[in-house]
């Protein structure tokens, strides 16, 4: 969708309408393909299934929580999936805003360049975007640089313990990427860092995105 989004030709002065029109867009649909599966996953038991005196003969209770862990790993990996979208449009929005102004100059790679050409297009950068951008990473790549410093700043955003004791030799085998773990909060925290970020607001004849309101 983004690649799509990426080629229309929008005018400067409406570039911050398309970019928060684009985030409320990926909020709303992502609250749409998660439903259905918080449903699922609240309706089925949490008894548990280790219990000696029913797990040798209870096939219905093994069957549950197979289908109760497979919701909610289904639930994180579409979250998964619409946070790095989410990012993306961020990304986009610079290099497309720049190819335009500097079109001579080399193309964008890596947060620091990206972030670098956005204060120069006067983009606003919310203090916690190159987390979210660490995020993007370690969710594609499993980057375990980004991930250990992360670690440091959003230690709860992990399944790990909230501790010290993780060295950086540690880090290969820690399985980061899906150890990762976005609830209701954390969707909330990165989708306003990406709504207070993006392009300089037009405000001329009535038109605000910060007052956007999604409508499906």
């Amino acid at each position: 969708m983004l690649d799509t989004l990426s080629e229309l030709s929008i005018p400067a002065r409406f570039q911050s309408l398309a970019y928060h029109s684009s985030l409320m867009f990926l909020r709303h649909s992502l609250q749409q393909a998660i439903q259905p599966l918080e449903v699922q996953a609240t309706s089925l038991s949490s008894t548990d299934i280790d219990a000696p005196q029913r797990i040798s003969f209870d096939f219905d209770l093994i069957i549950n929580a197979i289908e109760r862990t497979l919701a909610q790993e289904t639930e994180q990996l579409i979250k998964k999936s619409f946070i790095v979208n989410a990012y993306h449009a961020w990304e986009r929005a610079v290099c497309k805003a720049f190819s335009i102004t500097a079109p001579a100059e080399k193309g964008l790679r890596g947060f620091r360049n990206i972030k670098k050409a956005a204060l120069r297009l006067d983009f606003i950068i919310h203090p916690e975007l190159e987390h979210v951008a660490d995020l993007t990473n370690i969710l594609k790549h499993g980057m375990t640089k980004q991930a250990y410093r992360l670690y440091e700043e959003w230690p709860t955003l992990f399944t790990f313990p909230n501790s010290q004791q993780i060295k950086i030799e540690e880090i290969e085998s820690l399985g980061w990427t899906a150890s990762v773990r976005l609830d209701a909060i954390w969707i909330d925290k990165i989708f306003n860092i990406l709504e207070q970020s993006g392009p300089p607001m037009f405000k001329e004849a009535g038109h605000d995105s910060s007052e956007l309101e999604y409508i499906p």
